[in-house]
């Protein structure tokens, strides 16, 4: 799946663009990831929301170059929300009553807002719970290969389109 392919690389541009795509990437996954554990919870009292808290003012910038930072931070002051603020949205959907029904969509400002095609990909978000196990199982076996003794050292191939 394409959405896949291009998220599978998270994290590995060199450039701020390529960062910033990475980061919006990572976002999308998170929607999906939500989606398909919603459709997984059905039945039991557990709910779960995809939550965007606004821009908030963080640490997010920390590593970007000098030039960008005097760009951004007083942008970031006059425009951005501060952290009590940018809390606001993931408060309402842990405490609201009433908004189970809403269990697994996207939340921005407090209200549940249309998230895009891409998004509401059911077939991407099954491959993305399996890639899931699929990682939890790998990391398993390295920490029980390790327990074991074994230290040879591993060999990763990566993975090319």
């Amino acid at each position: 799946h394409q959405t896949l392919a291009v998220s599978r690389h998270l994290g590995t541009g060199s450039y701020s663009w390529q960062f910033f795509q990475a980061y919006c990437n990572s976002k999308l996954c998170n929607v999906l990831f939500t989606h398909e554990l919603a459709k997984r919870l059905q039945g039991s009292s557990v709910t779960c929301y995809s939550v965007h808290p606004g821009i908030v003012r963080t640490e997010l910038s920390r590593h970007v170059s000098l030039w960008q930072k005097v760009f951004i931070e007083p942008l970031a002051r006059l425009l951005f929300l501060d952290p009590e603020a940018g809390a606001q949205t993931t408060l309402h959907c842990a405490l609201q009553e009433g908004i189970e029904p809403l269990s697994g969509r996207y939340f921005s400002c407090c209200e549940v807002q249309e998230v895009s095609d891409r998004a509401k990909d059911d077939a991407v978000a099954r491959k993305l719970w399996e890639m899931k196990y699929l990682l939890e199982l790998s990391e398993k076996c390295v920490i029980l290969f390790c327990k074991m003794g074994i230290t040879q050292s591993w060999k990763i191939k990566k993975y090319s389109t």
